[in-house]
């Protein structure tokens, strides 16, 4: 039993994990939810941040670094390019510190949060740039991951228009597909995280939603 949902195309249910190169070149002209190429730039960090950043602003992202010595300002986190389930994150309070980390497919970032021992953030579930829910993550611990004991809370009341509209903004850049974007709010502004092309399920579900068929129901509808 996987606990992602599954990238569908044509009736048939295909999970990502078995897609090898071969496959993956036969699914590019398939009628998917995501396509192969979209998943290769959600899954990258830096690409996706590049592109809200030009077509949203630079007010939408934390600071992003592409080398060491041009950080100016600790905290910073340390994370895989390509997400790892909330593993290899790690926070770097020093310059020294830094200097010792393989930063090697690395993404250094500004620290957006305010407590490295109680992470808070958000996801919002998006299908063909219709939100589907908002939940707030939280966890004891660096990051809110589900992998790592995260907690959910659904339909969080504390989100005003000004972050829905920032949040449907990110949306109608990416426009089709599903995915979750992830963010924080920071000084009562949005700072997307990241975006995941295929997102655990699990937070909803375990909270007691149906959230299987809410997606299939707005999926049937989309084709």
């Amino acid at each position: 039993e996987d606990d992602t949902l599954p990238h569908i195309y044509d009736g048939t249910v295909l999970m990502k994990r078995s897609s090898t190169d071969n496959i993956r070149e036969k699914l590019k002209s398939a009628n998917m939810v995501n396509t192969i190429d979209s998943i290769d730039v959600i899954k990258d960090k830096i690409k996706t941040k590049e592109i809200i950043q030009e077509a949203l602003g630079s007010e939408y992202v934390l600071k992003t670094y592409y080398d060491k010595k041009d950080v100016d300002k600790f905290p910073v986190l340390i994370k895989p390019i390509k997400g790892m389930q909330g593993n290899c994150i790690k926070l770097i309070n020093t310059k020294e510190e830094l200097d010792e980390t393989d930063t090697t497919d690395m993404l250094i970032e500004e620290y957006g949060g305010t407590n490295p021992n109680k992470s808070l953030d958000y996801r919002a579930y998006v299908l063909n740039q219709e939100i589907l829910l908002f939940i707030r993550k939280t966890n004891d611990g660096l990051v809110s991951n589900a992998a790592k004991g995260g907690r959910v809370h659904l339909e969080p009341t504390e989100l005003t228009e000004d972050v829905l509209f920032a949040i449907e903004e990110v949306a109608g850049v990416f426009r089709r597909g599903y995915y979750a974007i992830d963010f924080l709010i920071k000084d009562n502004e949005v700072k997307i995280l990241e975006l995941n092309s295929n997102p655990c399920a699990k937070y909803a579900t375990y909270a007691g939603l149906d959230y299987y068929s809410i997606f299939f129901e707005k999926l049937s509808k989309s084709f």
